[in-house]
């Protein structure tokens, strides 16, 4: 650790040894029987994660901006209007993303380091007939945590599909995705989940899924398309190979290694353990830069690391 930078910023992170050495084995085919099993794996440890077991989860070579980007791909048509819940750089990017799908947009957005009141979000949804409503968990450029909980629960009540963009906070931050009525929620390897970058990773509940079945159109994205990556996702789940595009097979191998440690410190624990340090971390700031630090909602999390 000493003949090198320590890392620490939101992501990429510093990697547990064990996630670093599934790295650096020899890569398996994609469809070797023990990699159908570790991806099977991954894909219900995805789930654990999210706490959602009726979801389907989708495991892709890409970014956090590519899984925000199939969520709208595959959930937008011409026409659909789209709510964007901002407080901060990504609510904005989301909604530049759902315009590119033909979606008619609104944006509500935060005053810097605030979140937006709920009262003002259901006013918004009882406005006009939305079809999504899309909001950022954590926004990485502000540190503010949103009400997951309370969001989902006015996307239920006004029957909306409701996007949660994880990136920064899935592993660190709690998210009940099933009992909450979150529809999507999307993240990336690189942050919380605790492995290098390069994977996409996604979670649909089953409304999601009906509502990408009912399309009239067909997904104006072919790599994002769920057509395409449905009948791989559970084939894998079930054991059995599948192809469309080869899979990140190393960094699918560090993913189950990374989950299963995240399970095994357990859900709570893993939480709890980020707010603690997260709250060390601003006491000192406040000590040593007179108070910089405001009392806002800012995330309760702080990476932490070992040392050398």
């Amino acid at each position: 650790m000493k003949s090198r930078k320590l890392l620490m910023i939101p992501g990429p992170i510093e990697f547990e040894s064990e996630v670093m050495q599934c790295m650096s084995i020899p890569t398996p085919s994609h469809v070797d029987p023990d990699f159908i099993n570790t991806f099977s794996n991954s894909i219900k440890l995805l789930k654990e994660v999210c706490q959602c077991p009726s979801g389907q989860a989708f495991i892709i070579a890409g970014s956090g901006t590519f899984a925000m980007d199939m969520a709208a791909a595959n959930l937008t048509e011409v026409g659909d209007k789209a709510l964007v819940i901002s407080t901060g750089y990504f609510g904005l990017r989301y909604a530049e993303i759902l315009k590119r799908y033909g979606a008619h947009v609104d944006i509500i957005e935060a005053d810097l380091g605030d979140i937006v009141p709920i009262e003002q979000i259901e006013k918004q949804l009882s406005s006009k007939d939305y079809k999504l409503l899309t909001f950022t968990h954590v926004d990485t450029s502000t540190a503010v945590l949103n009400e997951a909980k309370r969001i989902g629960e006015l996307g239920k009540k006004h029957d909306v599909l409701t996007i949660l963009d994880g990136v920064c906070s899935v592993a660190a931050e709690d998210i009940k995705q099933e009992e909450w009525n979150i529809d999507v929620v999307v993240t990336a390897s690189q942050k919380a989940i605790g492995v290098p970058p390069g994977l996409a990773l996604l979670v649909a509940s089953p409304k999601a899924i009906q509502a990408f079945e009912k399309r009239q159109h067909p997904v104006a994205n072919y790599y994002a398309d769920w057509s395409n990556w449905l009948p791989i996702m559970r084939a894998y789940e079930n054991h059995q190979a599948s192809y469309f595009g080869t899979p990140a097979v190393n960094l699918i191998i560090a993913l189950e290694k990374s989950l299963q440690l995240t399970m095994k410190e357990g859900l709570q624990n893993r939480f709890d353990r980020h707010r603690r340090a997260g709250k060390a971390m601003r006491m000192a700031l406040n000590s040593e830069f007179n108070n910089l630090t405001q009392q806002i909602k800012i995330l309760d999390l702080l990476y932490e690391y070992k040392k050398a």
